[in-house]
């Protein structure tokens, strides 16, 4: 019995040893099994379609008759509601009624409204330095090789809790408005309206800064509160000045690059990330297209003051350089140099914009 019981064993072994030889071919290894392709993410909130938009309430410092508010905010206000095919929808909140022209970007930070089109001037606690793009000339292609917008937009996150600058909206530069006439670049004496732009040209060209906001000018012109206007270029005819001035310095200076769009950090976190490409393309554009118009209208807004019987006056050589480096260099060193995070960045684009505008 013991002698059976050894022999099937042994059979029962030597039959297992034959399956597990019973090929030379190994067994194939199983292929590895592809994960799935990730899907990009479809919104489901705010701004995933029309009929759920993220809604956006904007904030404007100047009033709807302003050339800056008609031809270019309130249209971008449009235009990317339209592009965005309704899943943004953006409506202008109001003007200085809603925050005073010169404090509101606390409100904005304190998301009270959701967006500020503004001017960096406006608002020197916070964004002084944005001010670097009304000091130079330039278009929107080179401001962007120079590393301007850029820069500006990295400085702008860091000291707005995050917030977004979308910008610059580009125009005509600026120019000086006068009662009198003078025959060399000085403002000695001589009360001049300042936005808090202008403050630093002013001073070292001997004026006296005095601010004071758009809707007043004419009227501080003619009460004799002031002896003169620091303006863009655009806005002098439009405005009826030639009734309260008699000269304007012909020379311009700068382009004006400071205004722009602000999104505070948690409305910008929200826009749905296919989206913002849409709307900063949108917004590059019409600033584009706001620049080749404003340079046309500033030669234009020349020759219908000279119309209106105003002169313009022209320095020689020498003189038109003091004014120009005047302008460049102060306001460089009040708004950019102080700063000493971002100024290099942003004070580097500058000069590589001037070395274009130079060559």
């Amino acid at each position: 019995m013991s002698k059976m019981l050894v022999l099937v064993m042994s059979v029962i072994a030597m039959g297992m040893l034959l399956v597990g030889c019973g090929s030379d071919d190994p067994t194939p290894t199983p292929a590895p099994v592809s994960a799935a392709p990730t899907a990009t993410p479809v919104p489901t909130g705010p701004g995933s379609s029309a009929s759920n938009p993220l809604k956006i309430k904007v904030v404007r410092p100047w009033s709807t008759a302003s050339a800056s508010i008609k031809n270019f905010y309130l249209p971008l206000i449009d235009n990317i509601n339209k592009v965005t095919e309704g899943r943004l929808e953006l409506t202008d909140f109001g003007g200085s009624e809603v925050a005073p022209a010169f404090e509101q970007m606390r409100p904005l930070l304190d998301n009270q409204f959701q967006a500020l089109y503004t001017h960096a001037s406006y608002i020197q606690e916070f964004t002084a330095i944005g001010t670097a793009g009304d000091f130079v000339k330039g278009d929107w292609d080179a401001r962007e090789e120079c590393g301007l917008i850029s820069s500006v937009q990295d400085a702008f996150k860091d000291r707005l809790m995050g917030a977004h600058w979308m910008g610059p909206n580009i125009g005509a530069g600026y120019k000086i408005y006068l009662n009198d006439e003078i025959t060399e670049p000085s403002l000695k004496g001589l009360k001049i309206r300042d936005s808090g732009l202008y403050g630093p040209f002013i001073k070292k060209l001997g004026g006296i800064p005095t601010r004071i906001p758009f809707p007043e000018i004419y009227t501080a012109l003619e009460k004799g509160i002031i002896d003169g206007a620091a303006y863009a270029s655009t806005g002098a005819h439009r405005g009826s000045w030639y009734n309260v001035v008699n000269y304007w310095v012909d020379d311009e200076l700068g382009e004006g690059g400071g205004t722009g769009l602000f999104f505070n950090k948690d409305t910008w976190a929200a826009i749905p990330a296919d989206l913002k490409p849409v709307i900063a393309a949108e917004y590059e554009r019409m600033s584009k297209a706001n620049l080749d118009q404003a340079r046309i209208d500033s030669a234009a807004t020349d020759v219908n003051m000279r119309g209106e019987g105003t002169i313009g006056i022209e320095f020689d050589a020498a003189g038109m350089k003091t004014w120009q480096d005047t302008w460049y260099n102060e306001g460089k060193k009040a708004f950019i140099d102080k700063d000493a995070t971002h100024g290099p960045a942003v004070g580097a684009a500058m000069d590589c914009l001037k070395k274009k505008a130079s060559s």
